[in-house]
């Protein structure tokens, strides 16, 4: 077996076990995608070109004063599993992707970054994740996951009419990527209004980086 069936195999199975499933509303589809227990593959080995990347420009948050195309999907922050954290905790949350536009969209649901590569039809990378901004603690972005998809890959894209939004369910740990300001305490306890996150790259259209109309609040204690 050549190494390609290998990855589209191992697709196959990792769609199989991220348990995508979908809940049906008033004509309306909520599909569910569980990622808590899936461990993504490395992409050693893999020519870089081949691969989808985020750029380095999405740490930014993807705040702009300049005009942004309005976004055909939103993203709510649906739950978090404490309403306290320590730096280096574990956090499990959901969020919400929702189809606001007039068309249908495919959303990628591979955690496998060796399977989609960067010249197939429609190949899409999502990055899900959350964000806030403090005063003390700056912007951060926090449990981040990669999902990847395209058309020529089966059981890597899910569907989504308009009005339908898929359920994320993924984790993380609190590892803060921004550097701290100076003269930050040890052990500081802050209150934080956390959001959800979103950013889709090598769409046909621009799509611009998503933060939650909603915020979940927390606190957050710094452990060192």
């Amino acid at each position: 077996m050549n190494v390609w069936r290998l990855f589209r195999a191992g697709a196959v199975f990792i769609a199989v076990a991220m348990a995508l499933c979908e809940v049906r509303v008033q004509g309306r589809a909520e599909h569910f995608l569980d990622l808590v227990d899936v461990v993504p593959p490395s992409a050693s080995g893999i020519d870089p070109s081949d691969l989808l990347r985020v750029r380095p420009s999405d740490r930014s948050g993807g705040d702009s004063h300049a005009p942004r195309p309005v976004s055909p999907l939103t993203i709510t922050l649906a739950s978090l599993d404490r309403a306290r954290y320590v730096v280096g905790d574990k956090v499990v949350y959901e969020v919400v992707v929702t189809n606001t536009s007039g068309r249908a969209l495919r959303f990628p649901t591979l955690v496998d970054p060796r399977i989609v590569r960067r010249g197939m039809s429609e190949a899409t990378l999502a990055r899900v994740g959350l964000i806030f901004e403090d005063a003390v603690f700056g912007m951060q972005i926090v449990a981040s996951q990669t999902l990847y998809g395209a058309t020529a890959v089966p059981n890597s894209m899910e569907l989504l009419q308009p009005g339908d939004s898929l359920r994320i369910r993924a984790s993380g740990v609190w590892w803060l990527q921004s550097a701290l300001k100076p003269g930050v305490p040890s052990r500081v306890v802050r209150d934080i209004a956390l959001k959800g996150r979103l950013h889709m790259v090598y769409m046909l259209n621009d799509v611009p980086i998503q933060r939650s109309e909603n915020a979940v609040p927390i606190q957050l204690q710094l452990n060192y």
